[in-house]
């Protein structure tokens, strides 16, 4: 549903564009709140307390080689998504162009079987995924204010709030 109209003059190509962005950032806010909670929960046990305090803080104290360690995998899933959705620049003049296969999002990782193989099914499991990762967008975003304007973790925000 396009309620905007944000899709209402764009080309084929261009709404799966703007698909494979909308997926692809909702399922990384939903991994980031997962990331941004447990490293405040555990990295002062991982660090003997010398990294704690709020989550936005913590990449300035990762060692470079870690960091360097961490961009590899992200630079494979990167490429290996590129590969299978993206027609190789080389073969076309829009460097942008999806292949006329690829679905957006569907990057053919499964391993727990949890897409629907019926069409009518898996439209209403990706509606479900996009809301949930619209609304973990939002809540990242909250977190993050939240985290700037206090200086305290999401646990210290909500205990100083509920204790009262």
């Amino acid at each position: 549903q396009d309620n905007r109209q944000f899709s209402e003059n764009a080309s084929l190509q261009q709404v799966q564009r703007y698909r494979e962005a909308e997926i692809t950032h909702c399922r990384l806010a939903m991994l980031a709140i997962l990331g941004w909670l447990a490293a405040e929960a555990i990295s002062p046990l991982l660090s003997d307390g010398k990294v704690n305090g709020p989550a936005h803080l913590h990449i300035i104290n990762v060692p470079g080689p870690l960091l360097a360690a961490l961009t590899i995998p992200i630079g494979i899933a990167e490429t290996y998504r590129a590969r299978r959705g993206w027609v190789e620049p080389a073969d076309n003049a829009d460097p942008f162009e999806m292949k006329a296969t690829y679905y957006p999002g569907d990057i053919g990782f499964d391993p727990a079987g949890f897409k629907p193989q019926d069409p009518a099914d898996f439209a209403i499991m990706q509606a479900k995924e996009l809301n949930n990762g619209r609304l973990a967008c939002i809540a990242w975003i909250g977190i993050l204010v939240q985290e700037l304007t206090t200086q305290e973790t999401v646990a210290e925000t909500f205990h100083s709030l509920f204790s009262s």
